[in-house]
């Protein structure tokens, strides 16, 4: 099961619980990123989040576990193309407590309930391709044909790489004759 901790209880007899929002992963990657998925978890419990821990009478796909079950953390990353989340333009902000002047934007997330799970993480990577199954961590490549498209890369640096000696090599002439006239100056200037 995955999830993102809402909230962690304490008892008065010191047990530890969490209340965590659980998520089912997808069988398949994204069409996009490569990247395995999760979705909000319809099939699981719902509790209703009492207005004393926030939400107000939001529903969360959520399960109550004891802390010991936890066995890591990961990175997921929101969908915000597939969400169509918006950003907003701030004109001002915070800094170091200061509030400062500073134009940013700032990320408004849709309620679209699709994660990314950051394969590219280096925290806990191998723990994510332990438990997720092989088609969803093995490597892709990035190309199909290596050597066409080595050859490829080959011929676009063939026509390239002339131009950009040619512009080097009048610099550095250039560059000589400043050098030239420079010591000539200085050289003139101690005579007199």
């Amino acid at each position: 099961m995955a999830g993102r901790i809402f909230k962690m209880i304490v008892t008065k007899s010191h047990r530890e619980y969490v209340i965590m929002e659980t998520f089912n992963v997808s069988e398949s990657r994204d069409s996009r990123y490569g990247m395995p998925t999760m979705h909000a978890s319809p099939g699981h419990g719902y509790h209703a989040i009492p207005p004393s821990v926030s939400y107000g009478s939001t529903w969360l796909h959520s399960t109550l576990i004891t802390l010991q079950n936890i066995s890591f953390i990961f990175n997921a990353q929101h969908d915000c193309e597939g969400g169509e989340c918006s950003y907003t333009v701030n004109s001002t902000g915070t800094h170091d407590g200061q509030a400062t002047a500073k134009v940013g934007k700032t990320v408004i997330h849709s309620t679209h309930n699709k994660y990314f799970i950051n394969l590219h993480a280096l925290h806990n990577a191998w723990r994510i391709r332990e438990v997720l199954p092989r088609n969803l961590t093995e490597p892709v490549p990035y190309i199909t044909n290596r050597e066409e498209f080595h050859h490829e890369m080959a011929r676009k640096l063939q026509k390239t790489n002339p131009e950009k000696r040619a512009k080097a090599k009048e610099k550095a002439k250039d560059t000589r004759e400043r050098k030239k006239r420079a010591i000539e100056f200085v050289e003139g200037a101690e005579g007199e």
